[in-house]
């Protein structure tokens, strides 16, 4: 409990520390784009691209679509912190309360019934650990391939 507890703390510090420069260098970024991007494409390569596609308009043009994207894809990353968190504290309840569940559940049951069904809770248990370590391991061998794979290219 007290490394989920940590990670909570440690996650709100992070997000509370991101969440204030963030807005502050996006408000930044859209009031000096048109002019920075003016600055930058009077010389050399940047003058040239300037010239053939327009890029001081387009960046005046679309200075105010920064905010829309910048936050969208903020709350794409909120949305994913938070199916995370709810996915570990679900993994936390599940792991300190499955086996008072499991026992609550057999004490409803008959003494005749209740050997059979701890026979079917072990063998269930079981298939499902397999099925999450081979889960992980396929994951591994994916993260191992991914990484050789874009270092390499």
């Amino acid at each position: 409990m007290v490394v989920f507890t940590g990670f909570l703390v440690g996650l709100l510090l992070v997000i509370s520390t991101l969440v204030a420069p963030f807005v502050t260098q996006v408000d930044d970024l859209t009031k000096n784009l048109p002019s920075e991007v003016q600055r930058a494409t009077q010389h050399g390569p940047l003058a040239q691209l300037n010239n053939r596609f327009d890029l001081a308009d387009q960046a005046r043009q679309h200075a105010g679509d920064i905010q829309s994207v910048a936050f969208g894809a903020a709350g794409t990353f909120l949305n994913g912190v938070l199916a995370t968190v709810t996915v570990l504290f679900l993994t936390a309840f599940l792991l300190f309360e499955l086996p008072r569940l499991g026992e609550l559940i057999l004490s409803q049951l008959r003494p005749s019934q209740r050997a059979r069904a701890e026979r079917i809770a072990y063998h269930v248990n079981r298939n499902v650990g397999g099925y999450v370590a081979g889960n992980l391991v396929i994951s591994l061998i994916c993260v191992a391939v991914t990484t050789v794979s874009l270092f390499a290219l």
